[in-house]
């Protein structure tokens, strides 16, 4: 195995991204489905990890103001690496890059958590951040019962 090296998202690995986001979806969504183009579009910035060029991993970046409402922070959307190449550097090169990047642009990093491993990662790396929401998510039949309760 080669060095791991971190590269800014080109598309000439527009099949290797869109594997690995359906990666993430089956891993985190139990659904294995992803449009890589539409999150190409969403992002600001996306970084792969590459290893004998081949990306075994991405992490991807929002400019968030959330529609004007608050100062701006670079949003660390999505991290994800390979199953056979968690246990290596890329990760770990991942989440340094998110420092320069939060760093270079000038905004303060705003942390999105889908799981408990994003959240050991993030507890490994020491930064003190502020909780700023829980969300949650309602099956529609659920939304659909209560909705006919108050609607009578």
């Amino acid at each position: 195995m080669g060095k791991v090296t971190i590269e800014l998202y080109h598309n000439k690995h527009e099949d290797a991204l869109q594997e690995m986001l359906e990666g993430f979806s089956r891993d985190i969504y139990g659904e294995g489905v992803a449009d890589v183009k539409v999150f190409i579009d969403a992002h600001w910035f996306i970084y792969l990890a590459i290893q004998d060029g081949e990306p075994i991993g991405f992490s991807s970046y929002i400019y968030n103001d959330y529609c004007g409402l608050r100062p701006p922070v670079l949003g660390n959307t999505f991290l994800y690496v390979k199953e056979p190449y968690r246990r290596g550097r890329a990760a770990y090169l991942l989440t340094k890059q998110t420092g320069y990047v939060c760093v270079d642009v000038g905004l303060p990093l705003e942390l999105y958590i889908a799981s408990d491993e994003s959240d050991l990662i993030t507890k490994a790396i020491g930064l003190e951040g502020e909780k700023l929401y829980t969300a949650y998510e309602y099956p529609l039949h659920e939304i659909q019962k209560r909705y006919s309760y108050f609607k009578k």
